[in-house]
């Protein structure tokens, strides 16, 4: 089943991809619970969660050649078999696994985008394997493999699912409050967590963007998280038309910001 997994064993997440359902269970807790600390965990592509076997066999063909002969034999570099041929990984391309057997092609792990800073490396080391993931490559310290798919959800998953859950706010609501204009309605069932103008980032909410208001995320940041939001709030949308998420336009950013923190963010603000 590595790379075909059927659909009702697939949980989607946060950045549209999916993951095995023990496994976005406790991927999601874990999120929330780094989002309690001020931390978080980037995942900005359904790539890097659960890939289907054409996905990874596209992305082996990319990183490996196959060696029909000597002339491209490199000292040193990493061979596998596949396909009755011995692969070499390319110069200065990042491993892949062989197609068959990537964990992402289970539902299994993650790939964390910002890993390296060190604050979420810190967190990571210390609260991860509560959570049922670890690392499982030493080269590849961004990836976050779930080890307890045969096993009883992990106790850290149960405790965050056990808290009231967090509130959520339907389109018509935010369109309301602020007395701004979606610029597309948000499709049907569509929900946010919130509303985030700075830092820390919020998976699942609406981020204010600063395009010359002097409040908001930047649009440099935007570009790096966009999958991980629920929309934009803007006056000016032509530059992020190209994410393709809900946008709301308002002519105030500052007074939107300061309606919306009110009604989402009571204890901030």
């Amino acid at each position: 089943m590595n790379g075909n997994m059927p659909s009702d064993k697939l949980k989607r997440i946060h950045c549209g991809g999916y993951l095995y359902v023990d496994a976005a269970r406790a991927w999601l807790a874990m999120v929330r619970a780094a989002a309690q600390d001020n931390v978080f965990l980037n995942v900005n592509s359904p790539f890097n969660a659960y890939r289907k076997i054409e996905s990874q066999l596209g992305v082996f063909k990319k990183r490996f050649m196959p060696l029909d002969g000597t002339e491209n034999f490199s000292e040193g570099a990493i061979r596998v078999e596949f396909d009755g041929k011995i692969w070499q990984l390319k110069p200065d391309a990042v491993y892949a696994a062989v197609p068959g057997t990537s964990s992402h092609s289970y539902g299994l792990a993650v790939d964390i985008a910002n890993s390296g800073l060190n604050y979420v490396k810190t967190w990571l080391n210390k609260n991860a394997a509560s959570f049922g993931f670890v690392k499982e490559y030493d080269f590849e310290p961004w990836h976050f493999t779930y080890i307890k798919s045969r096993e009883k959800i992990p106790a850290r998953v149960l405790e965050i699912e056990n808290l009231p859950p967090e509130p959520t706010y339907s389109a018509e609501e935010i369109q309301k409050v602020s007395g701004d204009k979606w610029l597309t309605p948000p499709p049907e069932g569509w929900v946010c967590n919130g509303m985030f103008y700075s830092r820390p980032l919020r998976a699942g909410c609406l981020a204010a963007v600063d395009q010359g208001a002097g409040i908001g995320i930047s649009e440099q940041i935007i570009s790096k998280i966009f999958r991980q939001v629920a929309g934009f709030i803007c006056d000016n949308p032509e530059p992020l038309l190209k994410y393709n998420r809900p946008i709301l336009v308002t002519s105030n950013l500052k007074d939107t910001v300061e309606k919306l923190a009110a009604f989402c963010l009571p204890e901030k603000f």
